[in-house]
């Protein structure tokens, strides 16, 4: 909640108008409640924003994920096959 300066709420004052808290030099504030729900809320806004933003990039990368699994499969059948051909010439060497 760096937007308000307020690291750390304390309590709820009864009444439930104003609440305690601190900012980053320990100083200790009373906050209006609508304060702390209006920057909560603009906090949760910027977190959806980024998450959204995550997704798109995720989104956009699956492609090349899936293609780099299709290159991995393909690597890993050539070794299979390499190493049948390494068997087969190993036979190959000890009937000569």
């Amino acid at each position: 909640m760096a937007a308000s300066g307020i690291e750390t709420f304390l309590s709820t004052i009864p009444g439930g108008v104003f609440t305690l808290g601190t900012t980053g030099l320990g100083t200790v504030v009373l906050v209006s409640r609508l304060v702390v729900q209006d920057v909560l809320r603009r906090e949760i806004d910027e977190v959806t924003e980024e998450i959204s933003a995550l997704k798109q990039k995720i989104a956009a990368a699956e492609p090349v994920f899936n293609a780099m699994a299709g290159v991995i499969e393909s690597l890993q059948t050539l070794n299979v096959q390499v190493a049948e051909i390494r068997r087969e010439m190993a036979v190959r060497n000890e009937r000569r």
